[in-house]
């Protein structure tokens, strides 16, 4: 409850300094499904530009909780600008170990999810598709 709590509060400051980066990353990974909700919603207040933001918004898109995997894909739609950062997007793909751009890992797992049984994912999932389109054409 404290941490639920913790995140709210951090996500209402608009702006988290620095310093709470690192709680909100390790909240992402807390068993609580409403502490990972509410760590990714606060980490949306974040500047995008660090790699390690992003890439928690990638690994949570294969949550098994239907809302923190909501909570992932809408984060990915409102932070696009690794779309048109190169050195941010090598950053996240380094971070992942992923193989292949960041684009086409992001856009796979989000076309994944228009198949999830929640609605909602399927929504944010459609959404976050098209600001990446739209991102990526600017």
């Amino acid at each position: 409850a404290r941490r639920t709590a913790a995140a709210t509060a951090i996500r209402a400051m608009n702006r988290p300094p620095r310093p709470v980066w690192r709680t909100l990353l390790e909240f992402t990974t807390n068993t609580s499904p409403r502490v990972r909700m509410q760590s990714l919603a606060a980490l949306q207040a974040l500047p995008p530009s660090q790699p390690h933001i992003v890439a928690t918004y990638v690994q949570a898109l294969n949550d098994p909780d239907p809302g923190v995997r909501c909570a992932a894909a809408q984060a990915i739609s409102q932070s696009t600008s690794w779309a048109t950062n190169a050195d941010l997007s090598d950053g996240i793909v380094r971070t992942l170990g992923l193989r292949g751009s960041l684009g086409s890992n992001i856009v796979v797992k989000l076309t994944g999810l228009l198949l999830d049984p929640e609605p909602s994912v399927n929504t944010a999932a459609q959404r976050a598709l098209v600001e990446i389109q739209t991102a990526m054409l600017k």
